[in-house]
């Protein structure tokens, strides 16, 4: 076997080497830890705190910074009384372009906090701070 032959032998064992090790890495990436997502939540008041806490924390861990997508996000969480409440407002942001949408669902879809406040207004108890 001639030295080249022996040569390139060794860089196709050295390239195969490296796409093994590229594969690895890009791997690796995808082994972190499985995200929780929120627990749903259904309107009672004394949940309310720990939903909101627990959808901030599984949109940053997701890298969801968008404030419509981490409104409709939220709002798949949503079941029983506070669906209800939301339900109307949600169709309405789907259903229609936003110059025929009610005021109170683009302000709602254009801030994540103000989806928070409005969920708290509606479901928090008037005392609770």
């Amino acid at each position: 076997m001639s030295s080249a032959a022996a040569n390139t032998k060794t860089d196709k064992e050295h390239i195969q080497a490296l796409y093994k090790r590229i594969s690895e890495l890009e791997n690796e990436g995808t082994r972190t830890a499985k995200v929780k997502e929120p627990a749903p939540y259904d309107g009672k008041r004394d949940e309310l705190r720990g939903f909101l806490t627990q959808v901030r924390i599984y949109h940053k861990r997701i890298g969801l910074t968008d404030d419509s997508e981490r409104v409709l996000d939220a709002s798949a969480y949503l079941k029983g009384d506070a669906l209800e409440w939301f339900e109307p407002i949600a169709r309405d942001y789907l259903e229609n372009s936003e110059e025929h949408q009610e005021d109170e669902t683009v302000e709602i879809f254009k801030s994540f906090p103000k989806f928070e406040e409005t969920l708290k207004n509606v479901f928090r108890e008037v005392d609770e701070q």
